[in-house]
């Protein structure tokens, strides 16, 4: 794609090294996409068009909330959404795809088995702005959600505080 390697060495981030969940592998995605989209609306591809199209939807298969950067994406390829119609069976193989590497199966899952395409339908685990989350304010209903043993005195003791 015309990038020099020596000088893209210098541009690099590094990851979250204590975090699970990385930022680094759907902005490279985010990238990719943009870049094969630009290609695809200046050269009118449809090779980099899908390629974009694969990308895209793998940010969300990394990681959900970092689906608005595919936003600058479907901005970069609305004129090349025009070309579907000439390739509907190659559009409808790679829109399979996609749709099987993005956060769709996961959300499908999710709903299945808690009834919540997020996966905790109480939100329960929301961490909302300026606050702990649950596990600031109730350490001991998150700990016996996500199953860890307890001391029966300890239980006692929370039991009676108010609003329990």
């Amino acid at each position: 794609m015309g990038v020099d390697v020596d000088r893209a060495r210098g541009l690099l981030f590094p990851t979250q090294a204590g975090s699970i969940g990385s930022d680094l592998l759907p902005a490279a995605y985010a990238l990719a996409a943009l870049a094969f989209g630009l290609r695809a609306r200046r050269s009118g591809s449809w090779t980099d068009f899908c390629l974009s199209a694969l990308a895209a939807a793998l940010i969300t298969g990394v990681k959900v909330t970092a689906a608005p950067l595919a936003l600058p994406w479907l901005v970069a390829t609305l004129p090349c959404w025009r070309s579907i119609r000439n390739h509907w069976i190659g559009a409808a193989g790679v829109a399979l795809v996609a749709v099987t590497i993005s956060f769709v199966p996961t959300a499908a899952m999710n709903i299945r088995h808690t009834g919540s395409w997020n996966g905790d339908p109480e939100n329960f685990f929301n961490a909302g702005p300026g606050s702990g989350g649950k596990f600031a304010h109730d350490p001991d209903g998150c700990a016996r959600a996500l199953g860890v043993p307890l001391c029966q005195r300890r239980q006692g003791e929370i039991s009676h505080l108010p609003g329990e």
